[in-house]
C-alpha cells in the first residue's frame, strides 16, 4: 500500500476501518468477558489494520495522521 504511487488514506476512511475492524470487535469481546472462543483477528485482518495504521502515520504532510491517530485512540 505504501510506496511510489500509493493511494493516500484519508483520516476518516482509515479511522473508520480501524474502529470497525479492530476496536469495536475488541470492545465486544471485552463486554462478553472474553467468553467468545474465536480469535479476535485473523492474521490477514491484523496485517490489514497494521498496514492501514502504518500508512496513515508515514504519509507525507499534510496527510500524515500519526498525531491525530494517537490522540483519537486515547
Amino acid at each position: 500500500m505504501s510506496g511510489i504511487g500509493a493511494a493516500i488514506i484519508d483520516f476518516d476512511e482509515g479511522w473508520n476501518q480501524v474502529q470497525t475492524q479492530a476496536i469495536n470487535r475488541l470492545e465486544g469481546l471485552m463486554d462478553s468477558n472474553f467468553e467468545e472462543k474465536e480469535k479476535l483477528l485473523t492474521n490477514k485482518e491484523y496485517m490489514e489494520i497494521y498496514t492501514t495504521c502504518y500508512t496513515m502515520c508515514t504519509q507525507r504532510p499534510p496527510n500524515n495522521w500519526s498525531e491525530k491517530l494517537y490522540k483519537k485512540a486515547q
